[in-house]
């Protein structure tokens, strides 16, 4: 479900003025949805000449605040990791470093763009998608980007390892079968390639203008991983939507252009069905904010069940 913090105060709002610009003046424009993670709200700044400009205020949500402030500034270095190797993402503008809030928080630049729910053309929609991933999958780990990134797969072959894991996973029915799967398919997996990775590239964190894809959003989950885990994810997204062809186009798409190899697709497909499980209804919330409300709690469970049955049967 979407984060909602208290609306800033206006000894927060002067504060944050005086620190981006002690001659300008911050006005609160409203409110934005889709924050799942983050609460955003809409700012205008305007400097002493009177020049005006948009820029939006991220404060975090209670999962990604227990992390601390560093966070924040985590966040900040991967967006201009990614803007200089030329990726569309926003640039940041300001990292609150004195605790003007109380949440972790930073300033980012305003992208004038929307999602898309319903484009006109499925497969260019995807198509677009796929090749963003295959830009950033094609950005080199260096030795700065492995310093600021931790490997997510350290993590999650801990936890299909870990009785604790296991005992705190769900309390829906059929969750110990469908925690076995996720066990059963990690167990000696590969370690397939390594790049950076998104985490969570679904259809709001991406923005467009008209049918053209325009920037990425969100990138506070991002880490080092296989970068087939992201394709995953985002095709996987699409078919809970019900975009099945959008999913086999960026597949298609993405394996032309990456030219990487998709033998590790099924592996990653499974963790995201199965870390899905217990919260998948939730991601119903996000939709319904974006403009999707024919995708119901009930509707998102059933097509989940479905595509989590087959991985079932092969368990028995």
């Amino acid at each position: 479900m979407s984060v909602s913090s208290p609306r800033p105060t206006p000894d927060q709002l002067e504060a944050l003025a005086t620190e981006l610009d002690p001659t300008g003046s911050v006005e609160l424009l409203g409110r934005l949805g889709g924050g799942i993670d983050a609460t955003m709200e809409l700012l205008r700044l305007t400097d002493d000449s009177g020049r005006q400009r948009k820029v939006i205020l991220r404060r975090y949500g209670e999962w990604i605040a227990s992390k601390g402030q560093v966070h924040a500034y985590k966040e900040v270095a991967i967006l201009r990791l990614l803007s200089t190797a030329g990726l569309p993402v926003s640039e940041p503008v300001w990292v609150d470093k004195n605790q003007i809030f109380q949440e972790p928080a930073l300033v980012l630049e305003y992208i004038d763009g929307e999602t898309l729910t319903r484009p006109e053309d499925e497969a260019d929609w995807a198509r677009q998608m796929a090749r963003f991933l295959a830009r950033l999958h094609a950005i080199p780990v260096d030795p700065d980007a492995s310093a600021l990134l931790e490997d997510n797969r350290a993590e999650i072959n801990r936890k299909y390892s870990s009785p604790s894991a296991a005992q705190s996973f769900s309390n829906l029915a059929g969750a110990d079968r469908v925690w076995r799967v996720g066990v059963a398919a990690f167990a000696d997996a590969p370690i397939g390639d390594t790049a950076i990775v998104h985490n969570d590239l679904w259809i709001a964190n991406v923005l467009w203008e008209g049918q053209n894809l325009k920037a990425v959003i969100d990138w506070e989950s991002a880490t080092l991983g296989d970068p087939i885990m992201d394709l995953a994810y985002t095709s996987m997204d699409l078919r809970l939507q019900g975009w099945d062809l959008g999913a086999d186009e960026l597949v298609r798409e993405y394996a032309q252009v990456s030219g990487r190899s998709l033998e590790l697709l099924p592996l990653w497909t499974t963790h995201v069905l199965v870390q899905s499980f217990p919260v998948v209804e939730g991601w119903s919330h996000g939709l319904v904010d974006i403009g999707r409300e024919d995708l119901t709690p009930e509707v998102i469970r059933r097509r989940h069940t479905e595509f989590m049955a087959p991985y079932l049967e092969d368990l028995d």
